[in-house]
């Protein structure tokens, strides 16, 4: 164990070169691609709201989302 912050390489190793670029980023957002979005918005059957009462709550400037899964056919 070396306690020093994992680097590009060891995460390349299990995870594509892409999410390691986004999850060693210091970026606020992130574009979510074109391909992505249609497939969201054709089998996302539970919509997403945003807590905005949350955010203002925790004093963030985070965006913090929820899924309601009271539409769901299955109830889960």
């Amino acid at each position: 164990m070396t306690r020093k912050p994992v680097g590009f390489d060891a995460l390349a190793r299990t995870m594509a070169p892409p999410l390691v670029e986004q999850e060693l980023s210091t970026a606020d957002e992130f574009e979510i691609p074109e391909p992505v979005r249609q497939h969201y918005a054709k089998w996302r059957c539970t919509p997403l709201y945003r807590a905005r009462a949350l955010e203002q709550a925790l004093g963030t400037p985070a965006r913090i989302y929820y899924k309601y899964e009271g539409v769901a056919p299955t109830g889960s």
